[in-house]
């Protein structure tokens, strides 16, 4: 159940969302109150994930002698969801491309260069890194310790590489 509710995640849905779309597959129709005991999930939680549920389409409600009850739909509704997600991504880039240039503008004409920048974790190293191509240099000077073998490092090496940027550590 744990696998199916983290390959779910991958698609979009929470993990909360996956685990009460899995009970529900399982109950077919129920209550929340029966479903929150039956995956273990505080019921005030269950409520919440299934009006999330709801509104993606995944599960419809109806009322059984004035008590809501939940069903989950068909996992066909999952490729619907995507389908959705995918429009609403095309949207969004669409309204990016056309505020790029705009917004490019705007970085460079009102902003002042900082004197420091601090980057955390992983992600803080990868953006400098990838930061210092942008900048295309002529050349990098290493000074410090070699990390092989890291995502990042070898992903900055490659860009590295390919614009012809030499090093020396």
């Amino acid at each position: 159940m744990k696998f199916l509710a983290k390959e779910l995640a991958k698609l979009g849905l929470s993990i909360l969302e996956a685990e009460v779309y899995l009970g529900l597959l399982q109950r077919k129709l129920t209550t929340a109150g029966a479903l929150s005991k039956h995956i273990g999930m505080k019921r005030s939680t269950v409520y919440t994930v299934l009006d999330t549920l709801v509104q993606k389409g995944l599960v419809s409600t109806t009322q059984v002698d004035a008590v809501k009850n939940y069903r989950a739909e068909s996992p066909d509704r999952i490729g619907d969801f995507l389908r959705k997600q995918k429009e609403e991504l095309a949207l969004k880039e669409g309204i990016f491309y056309s505020l790029a240039e705009d917004l490019d503008l705007l970085h460079k004409s009102n902003t002042i260069a900082p004197k420091i920048t601090i980057y955390e974790g992983r992600k803080g190293v990868n953006t400098l890194l990838m930061r210092n191509l942008d900048d295309k240099p002529k050349e990098v000077l290493v000074i410090g310790e070699h990390m092989k073998g890291k995502d990042h490092i070898s992903q900055y090496t490659n860009r590295r590489i390919e614009m012809g940027v030499p090093t020396r550590v």
